[in-house]
């Protein structure tokens, strides 16, 4: 629990996690600060909830990309966001959170109901990943928090206020590693774009070079895709 004057602090931790903590991806950095922020207010459950557009059924999806616990959440499962409705109500509306009391009752929770009558939990905390594009703000996915009925209390306005800013800190990091991986794949796409183009002028001299242009067509189609 976060009492007046402990913000900071726990915002420190966060801070401290994404800057020195081991790991080589966006992945791995999500889930030990998830974890953090189960420690520091002293949650069983959340999850981190990353939506996106999936290019080739040009749907929106979501993925989990770290939870508490970990092997509680499916870290990885991928599903379309309409099966969520939760979550997509809450990264639709643009606000900076959204609670949603008495779970059990509500429709958007209606999927999960068994969960939820099992685990006791009495209220979710619903915290968009929010960053400003072009002056607009863009939705990146959202923190899910449970609170159980046995926890004797609801969210306080500075958990809730904490939990904010930590998801204004995992919005900035998602944005940083779509920045560099665009960066690298446009330098990748125009290499191999420049080699696609000098096979396909030598291709009549020689019919071993379409083996490399369909490898050289295959990295295009990796790279070219939005992560």
């Amino acid at each position: 629990m976060i009492g007046k004057g402990g913000k900071g602090r726990g915002l420190l931790e966060i801070v401290k996690v994404m800057m020195y903590g081991n790991g080589n991806n966006n992945s791995d950095i999500q889930q030990r600060i998830i974890e953090k922020l189960a420690e520091i207010l002293s949650i069983r459950s959340c999850i981190i909830f990353r939506t996106f557009l999936h290019k080739e059924e040009r749907q929106l999806y979501c993925k989990i990309t770290a939870g508490v616990p970990k092997d509680d959440h499916g870290v990885g499962l991928e599903e379309l966001l309409d099966k969520h409705p939760d979550v997509k109500h809450a990264t639709s509306q643009k606000q900076r959170f959204i609670v949603i009391k008495n779970p059990c009752e509500n429709e958007l929770c209606s999927y999960f109901k068994s969960t939820i009558e099992r685990r006791k939990i009495s209220e979710i905390l619903y915290i968009p990943l929010l960053v400003e594009v072009e002056g607009s703000p863009k939705t990146k996915g959202a923190i899910v928090i449970d609170k159980r009925s046995y926890d004797g209390r609801e969210f306080n306005e500075e958990e809730i206020e904490f939990c904010c800013q930590v998801a204004e800190l995992i919005a900035m990091l998602i944005t940083y590693q779509e920045n560099i991986f665009d960066e690298i794949r446009d330098k990748i796409l125009n290499k191999v774009v420049s080699i696609g183009g000098f096979g396909k002028k030598l291709k009549k001299a020689s019919d071993q070079l379409a083996v490399v242009l369909e490898d050289v067509k295959k990295i295009e189609d990796t790279f070219s895709k939005e992560i």
